[in-house]
Order: C-alpha cells, then sequence, then structure tokens
C-alpha cells in the first residue's frame, strides 16, 4: 500500500529538487537589426559553444567596449583591425566547469584553450564571455537591454572585445539555428520568437 501511495504521491510533491541555476543548460540567442552581430550561445555535452555572426562581415562588428575618445583613435584602429580578421561566422569553444548560468539571460565563461581560425590564418584566443541585463531611466522612460560581451586575443596581440547591447525582446533564452537568426533579424527588427 505505501508503494502505490508513494507513486501516486511523489511525482506531485515538491520533493523533487531542481538543478541549480549555474549548473542549467546555457542557451542564448541575441539578434540586432541592424548590420551588425548576433550571438548564439548553447551548451553541448560538456562544453558550452558561442557562435558569433557578422551578417553584414566583420567591417560592421563593434570594435571597442566603453567610452571612446579622440584621443583614443590609434586604440580603435588597432582593435577594428584586430576584429576585420574575424570571419563572418565563427564558433568558439569553452570547457562547461568555466561557465555559470546566472540569469535567464545571463551567463558568464572564463577560461578556455579553444583556439579558432579567422581570416588570412589569424588565430582567435577567446578568454571571456558574459552577458548582462541593463535597465536605464532618463528622460525617455524606463529602457531595458541585454548585453553580450566576447573578449579574445589575436595572434597574440591582448585585449579586443566585442560588446553588442540588444533592446529588450533582442535576446531570448533558447539556442536559435542561423537560418532562425536571419529570418529574425529581417523580419522582426530584431524581437525575437519566445520558443525555438
Amino acid at each position: 500500500m505505501l508503494s502505490l501511495f508513494l507513486s501516486l504521491f511523489l511525482p506531485f510533491s515538491s520533493f523533487a529538487v531542481e538543478e541549480p541555476l549555474e549548473l542549467q543548460p546555457i542557451e542564448l540567442t541575441c539578434v540586432t537589426e541592424w548590420p551588425t552581430t548576433s550571438f548564439v550561445i548553447w551548451t553541448e555535452g560538456e562544453e558550452v559553444l558561442a557562435r558569433v555572426i557578422h551578417h553584414n562581415g566583420s567591417g560592421y562588428a563593434p570594435a571597442i567596449v566603453g567610452t571612446f575618445t579622440p584621443n583614443d583613435l590609434p586604440i580603435l584602429t588597432e582593435r577594428a583591425a584586430l576584429v576585420r580578421k574575424m570571419k563572418n561566422q565563427m564558433t568558439f569553444r569553452w570547457p562547461r566547469k568555466n561557465c555559470k548560468k546566472l540569469g535567464e539571460l545571463i551567463l558568464q565563461c572564463f577560461g578556455t584553450d579553444n583556439v579558432q581560425e579567422g581570416e588570412g590564418g589569424a588565430k582567435f584566443a577567446p578568454f571571456a564571455l558574459y552577458s548582462s541585463a541593463r535597465v536605464e531611466d532618463g528622460i525617455a522612460g524606463r529602457q531595458e537591454s541585454n548585453s553580450v560581451t566576447m573578449s579574445f586575443d589575436v595572434d597574440g596581440a591582448r585585449g579586443a572585445s566585442i560588446e553588442m547591447i540588444y533592446p529588450k525582446g533582442g535576446c531570448v533564452p533558447v539556442k536559435m539555428d542561423v537560418e532562425k537568426v536571419e529570418i529574425a533579424r529581417k523580419t522582426n527588427a530584431g524581437v525575437l520568437p519566445d520558443r525555438k
């Protein structure tokens, strides 16, 4: 009788323990409507993969993160030259143990030995991938957005980064195929569907 009771009761009880958020599979797709850069990030086995898609080539990828001043022009020129060495699509890998899911659209990955080949044989060695949620209150009201940042070295040159800021609705917690990313980018002005 007890086994019958348990078999009926346990599936509906609160005894089931959900996996901690930071250990759950990571899935994130962020799409831009502008001719810039989208990210598709997902867990595959013991790795987290990040596909970086430059829809109109790396010449339209963001080449500097943060405040830019006139004195930074040499740095911008240097970073732009590094970013231009990226292929239109590249996939980078991190060990899953080096990544954490911190929220539905927030993740961080630090430390990987993965090296990918860019244009002309350039060697891309990523070291950080992270996303964040942003809220700005100002004259235009409350603006919500998400950002994805990937930092990497190119041929040993340190400290290049790509950071994209996406409007609310531009990121969803799912992995999308590249074809679906293109369709969403062209038809929805960067607003993604809620599901795969």
